[in-house]
């Protein structure tokens, strides 16, 4: 995934859908979000979410599969750095 300033709010959807799809990440996820004030206009608010959500992901190698490297590149927000 190429994320960019502008599809950032976007890819945050697709990765919500995703989390609920594959089922083994939404207790963390909803705790997250209950914590949270996400402010989707803002790109750097959407990753500092997926960065908390991240962090509060166990650490255990089970929880390396789909969605996890689109979690990971959320978290980063490496279109920040240059575009």
């Amino acid at each position: 995934m190429l994320l960019t300033k502008d599809n950032v709010a976007d890819e945050h959807h697709k990765l919500v859908e995703a989390i609920y799809a594959y089922d083994y990440y939404v207790k963390a996820f909803e705790y997250v979000q209950s914590s949270f004030d996400l402010n989707l206009d803002s790109p750097e608010h959407i990753c500092a979410f997926w960065n908390n959500f991240w962090f509060a992901l166990p650490d255990n190698p089970a929880i390396r599969r789909e969605p996890f490297n689109r979690i990971c590149d959320m978290a980063e927000g490496g279109y920040l750095e240059d575009e």
